[in-house]
């Protein structure tokens, strides 16, 4: 699956929430999660996504800044652009990594 900072939608609990036929509570600690992980508040409804390369996303991944650059640059993907990898790529994916595990959550 393409994604526009190249981290796998396939690992997220997000994305994997409807799919997976997980129970109201299990959204509800899915969600719940998240939202201390990126101190947002964040609602079951919201746990609908196909992947930040179609349209229906998870709200926050709608607002991704490298989506936004992608588009700007008119590239699906930042492996594409000629200062690829950025320092802010550099930035978000090394904190990805620090926080993985809260990520992968409910992707049992």
């Amino acid at each position: 699956m393409k994604v526009h900072c190249l981290l796998d939608c396939s690992e997220c609990p997000l994305f994997f929430a409807e799919k997976r036929g997980h129970s109201p509570e299990q959204k509800k600690e899915i969600a719940d999660n998240w939202g201390r992980l990126m101190n947002v508040k964040i609602e079951v409804t919201q746990l609908n996504c196909e992947g930040c390369i179609s349209e229906n996303l998870f709200e926050h991944c709608r607002k991704c800044r490298f989506r936004d650059c992608n588009k700007d640059k008119g590239i699906e993907i930042c492996e594409e652009c000629s200062e690829y990898p950025c320092d802010d790529l550099r930035n978000f994916t090394e904190w990805f990594e620090q926080n993985i595990k809260a990520f992968r959550w409910g992707n049992e």
